[in-house]
């Protein structure tokens, strides 16, 4: 698999006609289908035992993974659904590519007979997301949990312009003037 994100300059999305829309997010879909092979998800589980190479002190990120490579909900909702059709590719942070990093990790895990897998792909993408995980520092597992389900959350909501509301000040202080605390 070549890991590389997307550099090519494009008009912001909620500038976008459409037309224009549809096809970008079609487009990059399709790229990230293709690249990570999300149309040939596998029927068969090996289910063998499979570790994680630390890369320094990743071991909070190896921890996490492999819980969540147990969690039987999120695996088969990643083996099974056809989230990849509903990939956010335009406003999340990843651009679709972090829940597909993880298909990849997890096809690894669970359907190929690999005694230990190197998630150096996963590392360097979650440093370029958060860069507080770059380098080989030791981190609280907890706080990768959150941001790493934050971007998985970003990668599949299909909303894609938010809509912005204003809050006018005086609504604001009477609705916390109501409030007791």
């Amino acid at each position: 698999f070549r890991r590389v994100l997307f550099r090519s300059p494009t008009p912001k999305f909620i500038d976008m006609s459409s037309e224009e829309r549809t096809a970008f997010l079609m487009e990059r879909r399709r790229q990230l289908i293709e690249e990570y092979r999300l149309n040939q998800k596998p029927d068969q589980f090996n289910g063998k035992l499979t570790g994680l190479e630390n890369l320094g002190n990743s071991c909070y990120m190896s921890s996490i993974l492999q819980c969540l490579f147990s969690c039987r909900l999120l695996s088969g909702f990643i083996f099974k659904k056809d989230w990849e059709k509903d990939l956010n590719v335009a406003t999340s942070s990843a651009k679709g590519k972090l829940i597909c990093e993880y298909y990849a990790l997890l096809c690894k895990v669970w359907c190929f007979n690999n005694f230990k897998i190197v998630p150096i792909e996963m590392k360097n993408l979650m440093s370029k997301l958060v860069k507080d995980f770059a380098g080989s520092n030791q981190h609280d597992a907890h706080e990768f949990l959150v941001f790493f389900l934050d971007y998985i959350s970003e990668d599949l909501n299909k909303v894609f312009i938010k809509p912005y509301i204003e809050i006018r000040s005086e609504e604001h202080t009477s609705e916390l003037q109501s409030h007791s605390f």
